[in-house]
């Protein structure tokens, strides 16, 4: 049978050490991975044919999930002619949901959006 010894302070403490740093590394990736967007000011919308998804994934409702299939739909079908495309488009998009948007949003930009990324 194996007994195991019992680490010092000194082997604790740099075992500890070496988990806080991987964890804030880890947290680091995570951050520059999402990119959350600029809060929205009075009379500022989001454009639906151009937002990338960390930006509509800000809308109420919308979350991560809805924000990449919008983005999907959008690179798959063209752009969005009027909010309420995103009901017919975009499975989970419900009047409801339409209707939180509509003041949040615009499709003011027929074009696709530029490949920045």
């Amino acid at each position: 049978m194996l007994a195991w010894a019992t680490p010092t302070r000194r082997e604790a403490l740099a075992v500890a050490l070496a988990a806080l740093a991987l964890a804030a590394v880890v947290a680091a990736r995570v951050v520059r991975l999402r990119e959350p967007a600029p809060p929205l000011g009075p009379g500022i919308r989001l454009d639906l044919n151009r937002a990338p998804w960390w930006e509509l994934d800000l809308l109420p409702g919308i979350g991560e999930r809805r924000a990449r299939a919008i983005v999907a739909d959008r690179e798959a079908r063209g752009p969005f002619r009027d909010v309420e495309d995103l009901e017919s488009r975009v499975p989970g998009i419900t009047p409801g949901i339409v209707r939180e948007l509509r003041p949040l949003v615009s499709v003011g930009s027929q074009a696709p959006p530029a490949s920045g990324r």
